[in-house]
């Protein structure tokens, strides 16, 4: 279905949870089992969507992309977002 409508594939997983609950190591298992090198974004360094979105794109393709603690920066989301109108 993505492939005919012409937009990339991508899966979206949150986990939430207490710390020491075996989040990171989920993450952890997963990046081993599928052979895949693990990205860590700090969203404290973003401070626009074009920062967002070069930053995205700096991972190359089939990669893990974590974004630890999002809940902590609602901050730097609430600003980006009404900076620019929407979030992409």
């Amino acid at each position: 279905f993505y492939e005919r409508i012409g937009v990339p594939y991508r899966r979206g997983i949150l986990l939430y949870g207490k710390p020491g609950t075996g989040k990171t190591s989920l993450i952890n298992a997963i990046s081993s089992q599928l052979s895949r090198d693990i990205y860590y974004l700090n969203l404290k360094d973003i401070k626009n969507d074009n920062e967002l979105n070069a930053a995205f794109s700096g991972v190359p393709g089939n990669q893990i992309i974590v974004l630890e603690d999002v809940d902590t920066q609602s901050k730097v989301l609430h600003k980006r977002t009404s900076n620019s109108g929407s979030f992409n």
